[in-house]
């Protein structure tokens, strides 16, 4: 069923009240097409994270709880974290990443959505369900990932591939890593406030960017503008 603009809005907002009523710092960001700026899709995507490492664990369990007690959840398929730093970073892509999340429908009413329900011919029902996915990433892996989800798909592709052959780093929407750096000792590529990469120094981790801490639009914008410098 298509989805319109309007609906991811609201349903984000809707999102949002019941995270923020559990968890106050907890960050909530509209992925997919619906980031991109399109009008319309079949389902909407969310990035939950929180401020800061650690403090996601067991949120997801909690508002999915909160749905069904605000009777709005119609199905939910529930999925575990398989997130293991020591087989990241890893050459093979999957197409799913490790993070936990949820796939849910929820009931969505009239009167919540600026404009009304995008409905078929015919329905007069009082309530669409809509398909929204719920991914939870840490929150030194919230810029690659919010990056991957926002896609395109032939955009996060060429990315990932520009990474690899052009720069000698693995990008996924778990990190970026410097293939070049390794060790107990290693060298970490991050950006700082202006958005430019530089080496830092930490014990005991893979040379992976940490920009967690940082504004999103930083990572973005620098792999952004390398690969259109690239491409053109």
């Amino acid at each position: 069923m298509t989805v319109s603009k309007a609906e991811a809005n609201a349903l984000g907002c809707i999102i949002k009240e019941t995270v923020h009523w559990i968890l106050p710092d907890a960050i909530l960001a509209l992925t997919g097409g619906f980031r991109r700026g399109k009008e319309c899709g079949h389902d909407v995507d969310f990035l939950l994270t929180t401020s800061e490492v650690g403090k996601e664990e067991c949120l997801l369990p909690r508002v999915i709880d909160r749905f069904q007690d605000q009777g709005i959840l119609l199905y939910c398929e529930h999925q575990g974290a398989t997130y293991d730093t020591t087989r990241l970073p890893s050459c093979n892509f999957e197409a799913m990443d490790h993070f936990e999340k949820c796939f849910l429908i929820l009931r969505l009413y009239e009167d919540q959505v600026e404009g009304g329900l995008l409905r078929d011919p015919g329905n007069s029902r009082s309530w669409k369900a809509v398909r929204v996915d719920l991914v939870v990433p840490p929150a030194d892996s919230y810029a690659t990932a919010l990056l991957g989800w926002t896609g395109s798909r032939q955009f996060v592709r060429d990315l990932r591939r520009f990474a690899r052959m052009e720069r000698r780093m693995l990008f996924d929407n778990h990190a970026l890593y410097d293939k070049t750096k390794s060790g107990q000792n290693a060298e970490i590529w991050e950006l700082d406030d202006k958005g430019e990469g530089e080496g830092v120094s930490e014990r005991g981790r893979q040379s992976k960017t940490t920009p967690g801490h940082l504004e999103v639009v930083h990572l973005v914008m620098y792999l952004k503008e390398r690969w259109l410098d690239e491409r053109t």
